[in-house]
């Protein structure tokens, strides 16, 4: 059994698909299972132990490095590929892929280079983006294991960060909570009032310590 994986990009919808990519995972422990993104992204998988082999392309990547591509996803003779992510690029690779079962979100138009479709227009609004990446998976028969995100560092990584918690304060114990308070698109943004009063209360209410971050 091989099986490909793809979320191309964003680093946070690439960590919502960590909980389907553990079920698929928990189904077919003996599979080769292969996740197809862009870089950065690549990044949360480098040591996730549930991807035998992570395969990157550029963000624009020229015609020739997406024919080279497709010729080495065929080459590879992938049983079924999920698409969690379905914008055109993605669908079209997908489809020009030849591999077999197809699965991804039902779109107007793209749904007709898929085999298998999953209508979101059918959950609940606002609902958890995770749960709509662990139906794509349970349209094969895959049962979810959990819900939670996943992200695997190696020791040199959980070293820094340790460092530089300790260098702002925070101690093993202590209640963190991380507000990430920059978004490029207008349409994200939030008061940055209102992520004061969280703040307040999360301090008042639980002793957190906050961290604000941004990239």
């Amino acid at each position: 059994m091989r099986i490909l994986l793809t979320q191309l990009r964003r680093i946070g919808d690439v960590i919502t698909t960590t909980p389907a990519v553990r079920a698929v995972r928990a189904t077919w422990q003996d599979a080769t299972i292969d996740y197809l993104t862009e870089s950065p992204s690549d990044e949360i998988f480098r040591h996730n132990p549930y991807i035998d082999n992570i395969i990157t392309i550029q963000r624009r990547p020229s015609f020739l490095q997406y024919v080279s591509l497709i010729n080495s996803l065929r080459a590879n003779k992938y049983d079924v590929v999920i698409d969690f992510f379905c914008n055109p690029t993605s669908a079209y690779i997908c489809f020009l892929s030849g591999i077999k079962h197809r699965v991804g979100f039902h779109r107007r138009v793209r749904r007709h280079l898929y085999t298998n479709t999953v209508d979101t227009r059918l959950f609940p609004k606002h609902q958890y983006a995770g749960l709509h990446k662990l139906a794509l998976v349970a349209n094969i028969g895959v049962t979810p294991a959990g819900f939670e995100p996943e992200f695997f560092i190696d020791d040199t990584a959980q070293l820094e960060a340790d460092e530089l918690l300790r260098s702002l304060g925070v101690r093993e114990g202590d209640l963190l909570i991380t507000m990430g308070v920059v978004v490029r698109h207008a349409f994200r943004q939030w008061p940055l009032e209102r992520f004061a009063k969280v703040a307040d209360y999360l301090i008042e209410r639980y002793n957190a310590k906050i961290l604000f971050i941004y990239g």
